[in-house]
């Protein structure tokens, strides 16, 4: 079937305002019904270049009024169905204490969602990504402080929410997070580079990589089933044991709710248009980087595998921890 491919390059004559919103979602539902994986790739690549010389909000005006599920064609017509074991890697951190990582294989996706999508994003190479977030014991085996200790670096008498050596660490800066990174390169370096990863990174593995089911939660479109969301703040509200929930297609956990992941990104504003192994903008105007995949004491719709938001670089906060990447 020809693929529909929609004429932007006009539409900034005066007198020819090209396609209307309707038409233009109509067309580009086209790419994602009847395409085939390497047409459809084409003629959505097509589009949001032509979209990018047209208009800045063109494309997100276009793709609230888009019918078909972009996220669950990407997730069968671009990358297949692949089946067979996932790789995982065991890393020892002594005292009985081991990290895991899972591998991603390289892929396409569409980062983002309806009204907020931020291109096509192609990862050209694998990686591992921690089958949990960094949990106390690990965050002790390898930097040597508890989260009590942490805790009353950044505020002496301030609320725990969640103590054990499987609950995910929190009081910790992205920073610190980034040097216990180093430190593990330091210690663990034969196994290859470790590092935060980026939101790209990030947002393809909690969608379950190549092999995404297209869920808006890491795992799954009931939250209840794959997040630990929605508890008190202020009072009795605590995050729980790593792996609490069911994992996603990936066999990752905990990548919607629990705690916010902290990523390498500084935190800004994506174009809508394709990109290649994206690490984000290389300065920003305040130290400010991504946190991903929303807490314990938010809301289901803050744990959407698309959600972002921003903390600052030396912040410690109690519902905000990270994971690892293994580069090798």
């Amino acid at each position: 079937m020809a693929i529909i491919i929609i004429g932007l390059a006009s539409c900034g004559n005066e007198d020819d305002k090209g396609p209307t919103d309707e038409e233009a979602a109509a067309d580009f539902c086209e790419c994602f019904q009847h395409a085939d994986a390497a047409s459809g790739v084409g003629c959505i690549d097509n589009f949001y270049s032509r979209y990018a010389s047209y208009s800045t909000f063109f494309f997100t005006d276009v793709s609230k009024k888009i019918g078909c599920d972009m996220q669950e064609w990407w997730s069968w017509r671009v990358n297949g169905s692949p089946t067979g074991a996932i790789e995982e890697v065991t890393v020892d951190l002594g005292g009985g204490v081991t990290m895991a990582f899972v591998k991603v294989d390289p892929g396409k996706f569409l980062m983002g969602e309806a009204g907020n999508f931020n291109g096509v994003i192609t990862l050209t190479n694998a990686y591992y990504i921690a089958k949990y977030p960094v949990t106390q014991a690990q965050w002790t085996a390898v930097w040597g402080t508890t989260v009590t200790e942490q805790r009353d670096q950044y505020m002496p008498g301030d609320k725990l929410n969640g103590v054990g050596a499987n609950y995910p660490m929190y009081y910790v800066s992205w920073n610190e997070a980034t040097w216990f990174a180093e430190a593990m390169t330091d210690d663990y370096g034969s196994h290859g580079v470790f590092r935060l990863p980026t939101e790209a990174e990030w947002e393809f593995a909690a969608r379950g990589g190549v092999r995404s089911n297209g869920y808006k939660f890491s795992g799954s479109n009931a939250p209840e089933n794959v997040a630990v969301y929605g508890r008190d703040y202020w009072e009795s509200g605590t995050a729980e044991p790593v792996g609490s929930k069911a994992p996603n297609e990936l066999g990752i956990f905990d990548m919607s709710g629990n705690v916010s992941e902290m990523c390498s990104d500084f935190y800004s504003y994506y174009a809508a248009t394709p990109k290649t192994n994206p690490t984000g903008r290389e300065t920003a105007h305040m130290p400010a980087r991504a946190i991903r995949g929303g807490s314990w004491h938010e809301e289901a719709e803050e744990s959407r595998v698309a959600y972002n938001t921003l903390i600052l670089e030396t912040s410690r906060e109690r519902s905000v921890g990270f994971r690892l990447v293994l580069i090798k």
